[in-house]
């Protein structure tokens, strides 16, 4: 019969296989431990990041808040219905200038149309100046010499017809005036009120040489229903000269105008 004999387990084992299953569970202990500490600092470092995003979280939220409010403030239902109304006037002066602008417009071209128009009468009147001091009239005694024509004022009143006669009598006529500028003649003789050479006929103003009257509207007609067909120049105080139809047969003094030697 074969003795038995009790034999350890491990007796049967490989030396080198005890010391690598030793080596596995130390190389496993270690690594359960730095996956421990590893997720120590995660959770470490996770709540840092919580923390700091909560942080800046609040600050972004007051922030927001504090523009919210600011941009409630700025753009508040006043203040839009205030710019609203500020355009509105705005636009509005824009339409009062822009219709002012071309009413100056308009008025700088009248006006450069009546500049040229005085310029014109100005360059035609220095010529008659210039041709008139050339000709360096004489009249004769009695006669007042006015730029290149004679001219004599009655020394009694008489009508038209009769004043009208006397130039001619004398080689004269009646004023003809031809020009704003032959009225200053008048205020040589004063401020009276004279006959001059300008009737009515068939309804048509014409001068004693046959030569149209340009401008009947500048004759003054006075109330009445008497027929005024012959005009006297009347003179103010302050030499302003006036034209007025009046009734032929009334006695006035009177103007003879003619030519120098």
């Amino acid at each position: 019969m074969e003795q038995y004999v009790n034999i350890s387990a491990d007796s049967g084992r490989n030396p080198s296989e005890g010391r690598e299953n030793c080596q596995s569970k130390t190389g496993k202990s270690k690594v359960y431990k730095l996956v421990g500490v590893s997720f120590g600092l995660l959770c470490i470092i996770q709540s840092a990041l919580n923390v700091a995003l909560r942080l800046k979280t609040t600050a972004f939220s007051n922030n927001s808040n504090h523009i919210f409010s600011s941009n409630v403030t700025l753009i508040s239902s006043s203040d839009i219905n205030a710019l609203l109304l500020k355009n509105d006037q705005l636009a509005n002066n824009i339409s009062e200038l822009e219709a002012r602008n071309s009413h100056l417009i308009h008025v700088n071209e009248m006006l450069n149309v009546q500049l040229q128009q005085l310029r014109n009468e100005n360059s035609r009147l220095m010529d008659r100046f210039s041709k008139q001091e050339q000709k360096c009239p004489i009249c004769d005694p009695g006669w007042r010499t006015y730029m290149s024509s004679c001219y004599q004022l009655s020394t009694e009143k008489r009508n038209w017809r009769s004043a009208n006669d006397d130039c001619i009598s004398k080689g004269a006529h009646l004023l003809i005036i031809n020009d704003e500028m032959e009225k200053d003649v008048l205020y040589i003789f004063g401020y009276e009120t004279v006959w001059i050479g300008l009737r009515r006929q068939q309804n048509v103003w014409t001068w004693v040489d046959k030569s149209m009257f340009n401008n009947p509207q500048g004759i003054y007609q006075p109330p009445g229903n008497e027929r005024r067909n012959c005009v006297i120049a009347l003179q103010d105080q302050s030499h302003y000269v006036d034209l007025s139809s009046a009734v032929c047969r009334e006695p006035h003094y009177w103007v003879c105008e003619k030519e120098p030697k």
